[in-house]
């Protein structure tokens, strides 16, 4: 799958071309040899496609290594005649997201370091004085079951002077980390992977989503396609995959003013907006409606981004934070203190 920024120099190079009025096909094959092996690879097969009569929608449609919402948006610039509109959209929605992730990946650089050098302190003490307490609880015939627990895991190690079985924590943390950052790169939609923990920026797409959609249906409908045709088009470009029919039940709802049917769900988080467009007869009303509404959620997207900027670091580090001081008072404080209070009824 295409990477995101690659997709970003994809576009900037088709909207330059369509700018200039040069033959596409002439012009991706000629700049192909000046991009990386892979991209230059795939926008010459592309110009294949085109030079055999294929529209450019239709011939993205057929390399697996685009996603099918990059089609979607190329066909409705086509159909709108504003080619170089629907791709500048599309390459400043994945450059915010973009920025999103870079940000995060050096945000959880520093706080992942800092806990993999303490977690590898803490594995070196842990095993030393363990088997001190060990021997310290046998002496005077004290009990501590995960003592016993961990000394079993810890016993085959010993020779290494550290234990191996706690360095699979920040060995499978840093795994995870590594394939998410990879994973972020290649997207079937024109949205970024998250994790669950980072909520803010699964609200950041959310919004980015609502706002490429009114926008999306704006510029169709100033280009006076019909409104069916438009909002199918327009959910296309989102990745939600909707029939004529099921608008139509939507319409046929909305103008009745009766229960929403069992296929609404499938167009959220747009089914409000859906229902408001279908509901407004005055056009000069509608786009002013939709200007408003892509840039209120636009807005609201940067303010979930700034929120994570700020937040993230600090989130992290009481996080790793309470992992370490959580390990060594499991394994340290507490069986000290432990050992100290038996000691003291004796």
């Amino acid at each position: 799958m295409i990477q995101h920024d690659q997709l970003i120099g994809l576009c900037d190079e088709i909207a330059a071309l369509v700018r200039l009025n040069l033959p596409l096909e002439t012009a991706l094959r000629y700049r192909s040899g000046d991009l990386p092996v892979r991209l230059g690879n795939r926008v010459r097969e592309l110009a294949d496609r085109l030079e055999s009569g294929q529209l450019l929608s239709e011939a993205l449609r057929k390399d697996p290594n685009f996603p099918p919402v990059y089609a979607a948006v190329i066909e409705a610039g086509l159909e709108s005649g504003n080619l170089t509109g629907a791709l500048e959209q599309i390459a400043q929605n994945l450059r915010i997201l973009r920025d999103s992730r870079n940000f995060l990946q050096g945000a959880m650089l520093y706080p992942m370091f800092v806990f993999t050098v303490l977690w590898f302190l803490f594995s070196i003490v842990a095993t030393k004085c363990l088997t001190v307490f060990i021997d310290f609880y046998h002496s005077f015939s004290f009990k501590l079951s995960y003592l016993e627990t961990l000394a079993l895991i810890l016993n085959p190690l010993n020779q290494y002077r550290i234990d191996l079985g706690l360095l699979i924590v920040p060995v499978l943390l840093w795994g995870v980390f590594i394939f998410w950052c990879v994973r972020s790169k290649r997207s079937t939609l024109l949205t970024l992977r998250t994790p669950p923990l980072f909520f803010w920026l699964r609200n950041a797409n959310r919004n980015l989503t609502q706002t490429a959609f009114a926008q999306i249906v704006t510029m169709l409908i100033r280009s006076g396609l019909p409104l069916p045709r438009t909002l199918l088009l327009a959910f296309q470009t989102v990745g939600i995959s909707v029939s004529e029919s099921e608008l139509e039940q939507q319409l046929h709802s909305v103008k009745n003013r009766q229960p929403q049917p069992s296929s609404s769900k499938k167009l959220l988080p747009l089914n409000h907006l859906v229902n408001w467009i279908f509901s407004v007869s005055d056009q000069t009303v509608l786009l002013s409606g939709l200007d408003q509404y892509a840039e209120l959620h636009k807005f609201q997207a940067e303010n979930y981004l700034k929120r994570l900027e700020f937040w993230l670091p600090v989130l992290l580090l009481f996080l790793l934070g309470g992992i370490i001081f959580a390990a060594y008072f499991l394994a340290i404080i507490f069986p000290y203190g432990y050992l100290l209070y038996q000691l003291s009824g004796c």
